[in-house]
């Protein structure tokens, strides 16, 4: 039965409410008459704000009109000059002096546009000034055409026209840098009127929708609210015995506490939760069902809720057969005309869900646990894999730089590439560990994408040449050779697609082709499919592909071998690179496995060509230098050993930290290899104590391990090391450390600038001459008038020597001006008569930095530059006896 004493105390308080709000009621209809007064001020500032608004949006609209008609004439000026210009231009070429029209109506109307112009920027002094200077030039430029036109001879072509043309030239560019001056003064002004009357507009449409909705609200909304009072009051007592009701059936535990802390009335939820009757808690204390060790805790919750009005805690409840539960409360002041008179206390129990947090909680923590001792697993499985490893790389570099016939060659190519796969292997596992825990990188470099896929096609060929089946690469002409993306990862991906199709195909081919889906201005969709005529998949294995460990099928994993690692690292590797990755296969037809991934267009100019340097011949010869190798693996030691000892150095090695402290002491060394992994003292605690040993000197310490983990990194360089190399070790790295670390300088046999300038400007496969950009100047050809081909390349031919001399001097000079200037001219001459090469190498000099000038490669630039004039000039005359017959 419901607690008596709880209705009729929810009863009184609901009254007591109604009766209280009585009073709003009769103010409401007073309100709702001053509601109609302020709707009709408001309707009288809409008109005032309306008005207003359109005088200004008259005033914004003359002035863009008056800034259009300055915009417009200026154009028209300039017009009239261009046209003069080409009239003339017509009238060398042709004698037909009908060309000269448009240079006599420019004549004609030049003084009557520049008193326009002033007048219409008469609001604007500046402007005039320069509407004056404009004035001068398209004189200027007037006069120059006539003088052109005067001293041109037919009998003698190009005669003392070149200066003219370059004068004019200047004072037409002077002429258009003005103008877009002015232009750009009046387009920024008109555009911030129409912001400003863009502004206006929207700040009118914004008053006038917020006055209708405010003389709505006014009109209507105290007319809904008198309404809605007068029902929610007559609904009042039939929600408070509603209320009364739910309150006893909730399935919240509810009670009511005095200002002394006990309870007065209680709800059936409230004792079912405790075990207890109501009759047995009515009159306790609250604190009688709260463990004794919570008091504190609920105490504090109550100071809060007495300053905040509400508080929320948990706690453990005791039961009336003494068990405990986890509970919930949530306390809520009880105030009688603004005096506190206890508070109302809801509690639910909570035992359940805090029971499966500690379970969730001890689960995490256990995963936790795995996945550090997977960690652990992991990089100590690295090292312990790479340190053999590291042995058998460094000693078949070391072989290779010994003389070798070429059978030698291929079986040390073979072990190299047995060797690389092994480590492919390793980098799966920790590819897969990087994915998960979300530390894999992706770069954003430009790269040749044919260098990409043949770089994967080389990795394979050994393997599929030995298995007798064909490794083919097609990419669709479409497809841009430069792109923007991570080329390691699409080349992992590649790797492990077509190295799987080698390793199922027994006979037959892998075919790799690349096409083009979608392309827009700065990206293009590549697909990949990679066909081969292998073993094929039957649809119930297809669906295990691309999971973690797991092969198609299992029972073949013995013979083909692999950890199933490669097709789950692609697949994720695709997600990152917001793609797609499938395959369409049938069991004994073979498979073509697919995957699309957006990539930015590249810059070809921005790919660097991947040539191996030749270390071969490096010898630093400064046995002054001492080195230190801290290696307890003696192959790794040995290999170390013969690698510094090739280059020049002293070298010693030991094989423990203790030793090497003792050895740092006793003699001088200039640069110290240490491995991180050592017995009894680790390479941090020995880098550690030399760096407690060092006095003035600071010695270079390298990390040497074969760890590749971020963590690993870190504690080097916070035990005071100064480098990181990763083991295995080429030989070319570690000649760089010792340079970059000694401040020697550069010994590798290397290209000289000019050998690397000219492959970069082959790379691209420019012809000498490209008679295409000829033939389409000889379109121009009118029939009876002189050669334009012979012209324009006699021109050429008489100027360009000349310009040449001077890039060399500038470049000498280090004058970085002339060099650019000079640079640019002849760069767009020569390409419009065919010269591509030195067009390019002219481009390559215009957009040298000055550090690259100053430091002696436009010298490289300049000398390449006139070799290659020399051989395209030449290629050029023997080709014009051929291809044009009235060109000697």
């Amino acid at each position: 039965m419901p607690n008596s004493e709880t209705q009729v105390d929810m009863k009184q308080h609901s009254l007591k409410d109604l009766i209280n709000s009585l009073p709003d009621m009769a103010s409401l209809f007073f309100k709702a008459d001053i509601a109609t007064g302020i709707a009709l001020v408001i309707l009288s500032m809409i008109g005032v704000s309306a008005y207003k608004t359109r005088d200004k949006l008259t005033e914004y609209s003359a002035r863009a009109t008056h800034t259009n008609e300055i915009l417009l004439e200026l154009r028209e000026t300039i017009a009239n000059v261009q046209n003069a210009e080409s009239g003339i231009s017509n009238y060398l070429l042709t004698q037909d002096e009908v060309f000269l029209d448009p240079y006599k109506k420019a004549v004609e109307n030049a003084n009557q546009r520049q008193e326009k112009l002033v007048a219409l920027v008469a609001d604007h002094p500046e402007q005039q000034q320069k509407v004056y200077k404009l004035n001068t030039l398209i004189h200027e430029k007037l006069e120059q055409l006539y003088r052109t036109i005067k001293s041109y001879d037919p009998a003698v072509p190009g005669r003392g026209i070149q200066p003219r043309v370059i004068l004019g030239g200047i004072i037409m560019s002077d002429i258009h840098k003005l103008t877009n001056e002015i232009e750009t003064e009046q387009s920024n002004f008109l555009k911030a009127q129409v912001k400003e009357a863009d502004l206006v507009a929207q700040k009118s449409y914004v008053t006038l929708a917020l006055a209708s909705a405010l003389v709505f609200i006014f009109l209507f909304g105290s007319r809904i609210m008198v309404s809605r009072q007068t029902a929610r009051r007559l609904l009042a007592e039939v929600e408070l015995k509603k209320t009364s009701l739910a309150l006893e059936n909730a399935v919240e535990g509810i009670s009511r506490v005095d200002v002394d802390g006990n309870y007065i009335s209680i709800n059936k939820t409230f004792a079912a939760i405790l075990g207890f009757s109501a009759e047995d808690l009515i009159g306790k204390n609250w604190l009688s069902i709260i463990l004794p060790d919570d008091h504190k805790r609920i105490l504090g919750a109550h100071q809060s809720m007495l300053l905040r009005g509400k508080a929320e805690s948990e706690a453990i409840g005791v039961c009336r057969d003494k068990s405990t539960c986890f509970l919930k409360m949530t306390m809520i002041q009880n105030q009688s005309d603004g005096i506190f008179s206890g508070h109302y206390c809801f509690i639910s129990d909570i035992s359940i869900q805090k029971k499966e947090n500690i379970e969730l909680i001890n689960a995490r923590r256990a995963a936790q646990e795995a996945s550090v001792a997977k960690s652990e697993f992991l990089a100590n499985m690295s090292h312990e894999i790479r340190t053999p490893m590291n042995g058998v790389i460094g000693m078949t570099g070391l072989m290779a730089t010994t003389p070798l016939n070429d059978q030698q060659k291929q079986y040390l190519d073979t072990i190299k590439v047995s060797a690389q796969a092994l480590l492919s292997l390793i980098n799966d596992i920790l590819d897969l560990s990087k994915i998960e825990s979300r530390k894999m990188t992706f770069e954003s470099i430009d790269f040749d994408i044919e260098e990409v896929v043949n770089d994967a096609k080389k990795i394979l060929t050994h393997t599929a040449s030995n298995k007798g089946i064909g490794l083919n690469v097609d990419i669709a002409p479409m497809v841009p050779r430069a792109l923007k993306g991570d080329p390691g990862k699409l080349r992992q991906i590649l790797v492990n697609l077509m190295g799987n199709a080698v390793k199922f195909t027994s006979q037959g081919e892998v075919s790799t082709f690349i096409t083009m889906l979608h392309e827009d201005t700065d990206t293009i969709e590549l697909r990949v499919e990679v066909h081969d005529t292998g073993i094929g998949i039957s649809p119930d294995d297809q669906s295990r592909l691309f999971q973690a460990f797991n092969q198609a099928d299992n029972s073949t994993s013995r013979k083909y071998g692999g950890t199933g690692l490669g097709l789950a690292i692609c697949k994720r590797l695709v997600d990152m690179m917001h793609g797609n990755i499938g395959v369409q296969s049938e069991a004994g037809k073979g498979s073509t496995f697919w995957f699309n991934v957006r990539l930015e267009r590249g810059n070809p100019e921005n790919i660097v060509k991947a040539t191996e340097k030749d270390y071969q011949t490096v010898a630093f010869n400064r046995p002054d230098l001492h080195i230190l190798i801290v290696e307890d693996n003696l192959v790794n030691q040995k290999v170390a050993i013969e690698m510094v000892s090739q280059l020049g150095f002293t070298v010693n090695a030991v094989a423990d930290g203790a030793t090497a402290i003792k050895t740092f002491q006793e003699k001088t060394y200039h640069l110290i290899f240490m491995d991180c992994h050592l017995p009894d003292m680790d390479g941090y605690e020995t880098t550690r104590e030399i760096r407690k040993l060092e006095t003035n000197t600071h010695i270079p310490i390298i990390a040497l391990t074969a760890d590749v983990t971020s963590g690993d990194r870190k504690m080097a360089f916070e035990a005071g090391m100064d480098d990181y190399a990763t083991k295995p070790i080429e030989f070319s790295v570690l000649a760089e450390i010792i340079q970059k670390w000694l401040k020697l300088p550069s010994t590798p046999k290397t290209q000289s600038i000019k050998t690397i300038v000219e492959d970069e400007v082959r790379s691209v496969s420019l012809p000498l001459v490209n008679w295409d950009a000829l033939d389409r100047l000889g379109k121009f050809q009118k029939a009876g008038s002189p050669s334009l081909i012979e012209e324009m390349i006699s021109l050429y031919f008489s100027t360009t020597p000349q310009a040449l001399a001077q890039i060399q001097a500038a470049a000498v000079k280090r004058d970085h001006e002339t060099l650019r200037e000079t640079a640019h001219g002849i760069k767009s001459a020569s390409a419009q008569i065919g010269l591509t090469i030195v067009s390019e190498l002219c481009r390559q000099i215009e957009y040298l930095e000055d550090e690259q000038i100053t430091n002696g490669e436009a010298v490289a630039l300049a000398k390449v530059l006139l070799e290659e004039y020399e051989k395209s000039t030449a290629e050029l005359n023997e080709g014009l006896k051929t291809r044009y017959a009235k060109v000697a």
